[in-house]
């Protein structure tokens, strides 16, 4: 499947030191276009981070953790990473494999787990992480806690790292959204996780319903989730079956889908104040992350771990054979590379800067992030903006903050690039803009040099992308019918007698592509076998189901095919019954199953072929086959003959014989269990 393994495992005595330590996959494309243009022309993962690429960061990580298998991902740019992991000082270690995993047109993460089940080289728990992450964790205290719980739960699914926010660092600006700050609800007895909110969100909406369920769960803001998770191989059997497009879809499912969390569930790992773990996940994240690293937060690591640098000043890593002129002034924070070139009077200020890099007089650079074989004229300024590789500033020009420049670019004396603009080298050798502040939506989280005024703008522009959203997701669900397309589902099921597996798969996939929350597809789904038994009915054998052309079906062959798709025991369809109720979590998902009864019948798309006097007995097959309770279908009648819709009030009450002889059934099986009562009572006093 397109991999090469680039070192072969040589036994040695250091085998029984690493036997038990899990295979590392690192998933080396991103799948997003935060870094554009940077991304057309370099993965994100070997872009230099303090002059090193991330992805060394990232395997020297895991080999110092004792980790000797590791497979890299790779979608674009695959060339690449395959040349730098060939040229790296790791592609010789005796005792460490590595391989490269060609996902090929893969589109998205869960294509990258599904292509990975495919090549069957993943046969144990696993340790999985993204491309862009940047850690100093303990990871055998990681293994160690989820095998630990594995022992005691066999269910458990995976493992998943999460930092919280020190104190000091909860204070920089845009800190929670770059660096992925999650909602998260925590079991404290059985240490599980109950809720999921994926990063990015103000406020999380949780049913009362969960905490009821959940006493001891505890809601926490507080966490960055690391994208650090202790596998098992049943992640890759789900990613392949379910057809999830990323690890948050994975997480929300396991915990909302019945069928999912039955069997499986994810422990949190939360790391000591002295761990660190975050993604270069956007560029404020890069600035951010950065910054730490030369601040000395993520220790053991800091500028000089790869490289040789000299200190000088207040926190200045220099390289070797720099030439700085007497007046040149570095203020900071600054790292600085090899073979450069400063003029004078130029200043510089909490900057990375590559190799090889030359700036000319009276410049001033602040918090800009320069990489290797730049060449900067005289009175330039820089504020916040990236600058690729190879590009050339001519005098006199100004780069306000929020810029980033791709590799090869040359800009003319004079030139001001406004805030906020990404330039990439067109075909004919110009300059083009790919993004400004006009038709690019700025983000506080994903731009340079953010401030107080920027961030109190970027809230505002959030409620109104907020608003603009809803419309538009209205908008969508206006032109597109969900329950028409699982109705074509439930239909082709049942034609082509798909078992539950299958059947479960494609209904998830459209819900998922449509976004619908459970209750919306348990509802669907009864629709979906309404129509069906409109258009069917059973053959002559009672086992298999015939599509009706010209007539029409009776009643009777109605309400037969519906009690025989509902029934439990079919072993000739699949378990639909078993499909609904897995959708439905509560009572209020039950009486909103039974209000949409009456949509359907209301609605003449749906209801053309099956009259509305069939909703008393469709109730009560319902209840026969156990998706509803007597006492809901009793609370709903008697809600609903309240109600100010007529229509609705009409079709409720055609139920009023089906809810009498259920209250009659209650009332003699309370007798009965009264009068059992008083014989137990009796029999005691005898005795």
């Amino acid at each position: 499947m397109g991999r090469s393994r680039t070192a072969s495992i040589i036994k040695g005595k250091d085998d029984l030191k690493h036997a038990n330590m899990p295979a590392g996959v690192i998933l080396a494309d991103s799948f997003t276009t935060e870094f554009r243009p940077l991304t057309l022309e370099t993965p994100r993962t070997l872009f230099p981070l303090l002059n090193v690429p991330i992805l060394e960061y990232i395997i020297e990580f895991l080999i110092t953790s004792d980790i000797r298998e590791i497979y890299i991902c790779y979608c674009e740019n695959g060339d690449q990473i395959t040349k730098y992991v060939k040229e790296s000082k790791y592609y010789k270690k005796l005792n460490c494999t590595i391989e490269m995993v060609n996902l090929l047109n893969a589109q998205n993460v869960g294509d990258a787990l599904r292509i990975l089940k495919m090549g069957n080289q993943i046969r144990e728990d696993f340790l999985l992480l993204s491309g862009d992450v940047i850690s100093n964790i303990d990871i055998k205290a990681l293994i160690k806690h989820h095998r630990e719980a594995k022992k005691v739960n066999k269910s458990l699914l995976m493992t998943s790292a999460f930092k919280k926010q020190p104190t000091h660092q909860q204070r920089e600006l845009g800190f929670n959204d770059a660096l992925h700050s999650v909602w998260c609800g925590i079991d404290k007895r059985e240490n599980k996780i109950l809720f999921y909110e994926e990063e990015g969100k103000e406020k999380a909406t949780i049913g009362h319903e969960k905490f009821q369920e959940n006493p001891t769960m505890d809601v926490r803001s507080d966490l960055i989730d690391c994208h650090i998770d202790m596998c098992t191989t049943e992640v890759l059997t789900i990613f392949e079956e379910q057809l999830y497009k990323n690890r948050a879809q994975l997480i929300n499912n396991v915990l909302t889908n019945d069928i999912l969390s039955v069997s499986n569930y994810i422990t949190p790992y939360i790391l000591s104040e002295k761990e660190y773990a975050a993604r270069v996940s956007s560029f404020r994240a890069y600035e951010l992350i950065s910054e730490h690293i030369v601040r000395g937060w993520v220790h053991p690591i800091t500028p000089d771990f790869f490289k040789k640098y000299g200190m000088q000043g207040r926190n200045n890593y220099l390289g070797d054979r720099l030439k700085l002129k007497p007046s040149t002034k570095l203020v900071s924070d600054c790292v600085i590379d090899e073979n450069g070139k400063f003029g004078e009077n130029t200043i510089v200020s909490n900057c990375v800067i590559g190799k090889n890099v030359v700036v000319g007089n009276n410049t001033v650079l602040k918090n800009a992030y320069i990489f290797d074989n730049v060449v900067i004229g005289d009175n330039v300024m820089i504020t916040s903006s990236l600058l690729s590789s190879e590009v050339k500033i001519h005098s006199g020009v100004t780069i306000e903050r929020g810029c980033v420049l791709s590799s090869g670019l040359e800009i003319k004396e004079n030139t001001i690039l406004k805030e906020y603009t990404r330039y990439v080298k067109a075909e004919n050798g110009t300059n083009s803009v790919l993004y400004d502040k006009e038709n690019y939506q700025v983000k506080s989280t994903n731009v340079f040099g953010v401030t107080e005024e920027d961030l109190a703008h970027d809230n505002a522009q959030r409620v109104e992308e907020a608003i603009r959203n809803q419309r538009s997701k209205k908008q969508v669900t206006d032109s597109v019918d969900f329950p028409k397309a699982m109705i074509e589902i439930v239909e082709r099921s049942i034609f082509k007698k798909s078992d539950t597996n299958n059947a479960a798969l494609e209904i998830n996939s459209l819900r998922l592509s449509f976004e619908e929350n459970n209750v919306e597809c348990a509802i669907s789904v009864l629709y979906g076998l309404l129509h069906t038994i409109s258009n069917f009915k059973l053959d002559d054998t009672k086992e298999n189901v015939i599509k009706l052309e010209d007539e029409e079906p009776s009643f009777m062959d109605q309400m037969t095919l519906l009690t025989f798709l509902l029934d439990h025991a079919n072993i000739y369809h699949a378990n639909w019954n078993e499909l609904i109720c897995s959708y439905m979590t509560n009572e209020n998902d039950k009486l909103d199953l039974l209000d949409s009864l009456l949509d359907f019948f209301r609605d003449p798309n749906y209801s053309k072929k099956l009259s509305s006097t069939t909703l008393p007995l469709i109730i009560t097959i319902l209840e026969r086959q156990e998706l509803l309770e007597a006492e809901i279908i009793i609370k709903w009648y008697n809600e609903g003959k309240s109600r100010d819709d007529q229509l609705d009030v009409e079709l409720i009450d055609k139920c009023k014989n089906v809810v009498e002889s259920l209250q009659e059934e209650e009332e003699e099986e309370t007798e009965s269990e009264e009068d059992s009562d008083e014989e137990t009572d009796s029999d005691d006093e005898s005795y």
